[in-house]
């Protein structure tokens, strides 16, 4: 039986392996797509759309992985909900609600981990 500092480092970890995992996903099909995501981006009106693309692929990518790692946690979150909060403004809101969701979870989970931190099990512990 786990005591409940056990489950609380377990929670931690499986709130950043299932946000790091998509973050991941995302980021290495738009690493692998940057002409697509760029001309989504020139599409909504963003200036400097190629530069932005690789920013946003390396933002989701890298910081998925560093979430998983437990690596500069706060501040790896901190830049996954911009990307999530300019995400839903800009593509999700003139959508269906239905859309939304996934992208407010995610809104979410990367804001609790950017408050709370990585929990227990992380490589590089932060400062609370």
């Amino acid at each position: 039986m786990m005591n409940a500092a056990k489950k609380k480092s377990l929670g931690f970890f499986l709130i950043r392996l299932s946000v790091g995992l998509i973050f991941i996903v995302q980021g290495w099909g738009k690493l692998n797509g940057l002409d697509m995501v760029t001309g989504m981006l020139a599409g909504i009106g963003f200036p400097a759309a190629g530069f932005f693309a690789w920013i946003l692929a390396l933002t989701e990518f890298l910081g998925g992985v560093a979430v998983i790692l437990g690596l500069f946690v706060r501040h790896a979150a901190m830049l996954l909900a911009f990307v999530m909060l300019v995400a839903i403004f800009t593509v999700h809101v003139p959508g269906p609600f239905g859309q939304m969701m996934a992208p407010v979870a995610l809104l979410g989970s990367t804001l609790a981990l950017m408050l709370l931190g990585g929990g227990d099990w992380q490589l590089m512990k932060e400062k609370n």
